[in-house]
């Protein structure tokens, strides 16, 4: 018995870096399909066809696309590797600079961090004043 667990971790740390990461991904999207009732005997076939789709996602993108594709996905459909796409295109235009300290909900910046004035007729950006509210120097 210990020496079969022995085996299966020699198995997984012989295995190419691509395949291991291949059958790590087939197992969420396993689980994926699971949730929207597909057929199990095309799973398989859905399966491959989507990890060549996906395939040049990094595994921290693959599996922020599952996580914002679950969270999103309204459709009683199993989602397209299109909209799965989406999702994680949607979720990156929509997340907030690293480091940001302006206010999210911010009506004058819209979550930037400046607004836009005239002067003279002459656009200008400038710090927005929630900046200073959340304790960032100005």
């Amino acid at each position: 018995m210990e020496d079969q667990g022995k085996n299966a971790q020699a198995a997984t740390a012989s295995a190419p870096a691509g395949r291991t990461e291949d059958s790590r991904r087939s197992r969420r999207l396993f689980a994926l399909f699971t949730l929207f009732n597909t057929n199990p005997e095309q799973d398989h076939v859905r399966c491959l066809e989507f990890l060549k789709a996906l395939a040049d996602l990094s595994p921290g993108e693959f599996d922020r696309a599952l996580a914002e594709t679950l969270r999103n996905h309204r459709s009683s459909f199993a989602p397209t590797p299109g909209e799965i796409r989406g999702y994680l295109e949607r979720s990156i235009a929509e997340s907030r600079p690293v480091g940001s300290l302006a206010r999210p909900d911010c009506p004058k910046c819209w979550g930037t961090g400046y607004v836009i004035v005239t002067v003279d007729g002459a656009n200008y950006a400038v710090r927005c004043k929630c900046l200073q509210r959340t304790g960032a120097p100005s």
